[in-house]
């Protein structure tokens, strides 16, 4: 019986000395105690809460790490867009401003659209002078300027010269067709009532200004006081013209088109001079008759080439 008791208080001291080895190394001690009690009770419980506080630690740290290593990464980012856009942003808008500097110019230039033309113009023509009608049917070149605005508004210009033909000319005794020269200045304004690029549809009044000069051939006479002379006859007439066009452009290309135009005159004044004009030698006398009158009318086609510039 005393043996048994006396094993049993070897085992007994045996456990509380391994108890006490394994507590002793822990990495959080506490306080020292006075008794075993003291230590079976505090050493379990802070050997659970140091190990999850260490785990803890050391999980937190790779976090931390990656963060550091990951937060140049996008810094980097940020400056490399950053960068790459300023570059290309500056030229969008400098290519804008240019744009609209462009549209703006081109508003400007755009306002008016200018037309050069050349045309064959057959005028039929009826003079009232001295109370006798003439009449008269030209051959001339023109050169016509005509500009639009894009409001519609739509002035001309034309300058002719060519040939005149008449059949009969006052105080000349001649039975066939007269030749002479002709020229015409007229300005005009008015409405272009279609403007695009195929078709310019215009209409205008217009004033002018006309003269015609006719000189005959020389013809041997015998004259009464002056003997044999040369005799020929002078005529010529000046008058201002009244009245309205419409004028029509077809476009080829973009610069180029044809045209046709007719126009109506009231010959709202005339000025015609004759003359009978002897020359013997050195000698020369001239006798001058004057009139004027009013009246009668023109009218004036042409057709012909248009570039718009």
């Amino acid at each position: 019986m005393k043996k048994m008791i006396f094993c049993a208080a070897a085992i007994c001291c045996s456990a509380l000395f391994a108890q006490e080895a394994a507590v002793a190394p822990a990495p959080v001690a506490p306080a020292p105690v006075a008794n075993t009690d003291s230590v079976q009770t505090v050493a379990p419980a802070e050997t659970p809460v140091a190990a999850p506080a260490a785990e803890a630690a050391n999980a937190a740290a790779p976090v931390a790490d990656t963060a550091k290593v990951a937060a140049p990464a996008v810094e980097t980012a940020k400056v490399d867009t950053v960068k790459a856009a300023e570059p290309v942003a500056a030229p969008v808008a400098e290519v804008a401003q240019v744009e609209d500097t462009a549209k703006v110019a081109e508003a400007d230039t755009s306002k008016w659209s200018k037309f050069v033309g050349v045309s064959l113009t057959v005028p039929f023509e009826s003079y009232k002078a001295g109370g006798k009608k003439i009449n008269f049917i030209n051959y001339e070149v023109s050169a016509t300027y005509v500009g639009v605005c894009r409001c519609g508004f739509t002035p001309k210009a034309s300058i002719s010269a060519g040939i005149a033909t008449a059949k009969k000319i006052p105080f000349y005794p001649s039975k066939g067709w007269q030749v002479g020269s002709f020229s015409t200045f007229e300005v005009g304004a008015g409405y272009s009532f279609v403007n695009s690029e195929k078709l310019l549809l215009s209409g205008f009044a217009v004033v002018g200004f006309e003269y015609a000069n006719f000189i005959t051939e020389s013809k041997k006479m015998k004259h009464s006081e002056l003997g044999n002379v040369d005799r020929d006859y002078l005529e010529s007439f000046s008058s201002l013209t009244l009245g309205g066009d419409v004028m029509a452009r077809f476009a080829l290309n973009e610069s180029v088109g044809l045209f046709v135009s007719v126009g109506g005159r009231w010959v709202a004044y005339t000025d015609a001079e004759s003359a009978v004009r002897y020359t013997k030698d050195d000698y020369t006398r001239t006798e001058n008759i004057h009139d004027d009158g009013v009246g009668y009318f023109s009218i004036v086609p042409s057709f012909g080439v248009m570039w718009k510039i």
